[in-house]
């Protein structure tokens, strides 16, 4: 099954449109979802404001209204950057930004394959990082001890229950108490403000 990226084509000539799309349609892995394809920085900018889910952007450098370099200075973008064009002098300030690659025109095909193995690559590690990041978060707020028992006052005389035991726990006048599932019930040892502080397993 391939997988769906949210894809925007900013470039102001149609057939260079065409032959991208062409092009993409080629790459089987992956199933590119067209959500724009928008020909002006003043446009770019207005789209991307409204439009935050874009998971790739492929963008010419020269436009109707100017560079594409400049929709960066007037927007934050997190998508990553495939830079398609005829002038190789912008090289250096694309590479600044979100940029996976810069293909010039004429572009090779097998160029597109490649810079969308590198998207498919970098897109892997983030979420795998991402993974990891989670894994680490929850990590941190796992409590280091837990409860695994509860000492019950039974008969003038205390004894342990085990907390897979027991249904729940409420507060009668000030008074901790314990109900197991059988329906019994047993005076804990001990208070109300404790029971923020209390983990279980």
């Amino acid at each position: 099954m391939s997988r769906k990226v949210k894809t925007v084509i900013i470039e102001d000539e149609q057939s260079a449109i065409n032959r991208l799309k062409k092009e993409l349609n080629k790459i089987a892995e992956v199933e590119f979802e067209i959500m724009a394809t928008i020909e002006s920085v003043r446009d770019t900018v207005s789209w991307l404001r409204e439009n935050r889910e874009v998971e790739l952007i492929f963008s010419d450098i020269q436009l109707t209204d100017g560079l594409s370099l400049e929709i960066f200075k007037q927007i934050e973008i997190d998508a990553p950057v495939i830079f398609t064009t005829a002038y190789d002098e912008y090289a250096l300030q694309a590479f600044k930004l979100n940029s996976i690659d810069y293909l010039l025109k004429p572009i090779d095909p097998a160029e597109i394959t490649e810079a969308i193995s590198k998207y498919l690559a970098r897109s892997s590690a983030e979420s795998d990082n991402y993974v990891k990041q989670l894994s680490d978060l929850v990590s941190s707020f796992k409590p280091s001890t837990f409860r695994s028992s509860f000492l019950v006052s039974y008969r003038h005389k205390m004894m342990m229950i085990d907390v897979s035991e027991v249904a729940y726990l409420y507060v009668k006048e000030r008074g901790v108490f314990l109900k197991k599932k059988d329906g019994q019930e047993y005076v804990l040892d001990f208070f109300l403000d404790d029971l923020d502080n209390m983990n279980y397993i």
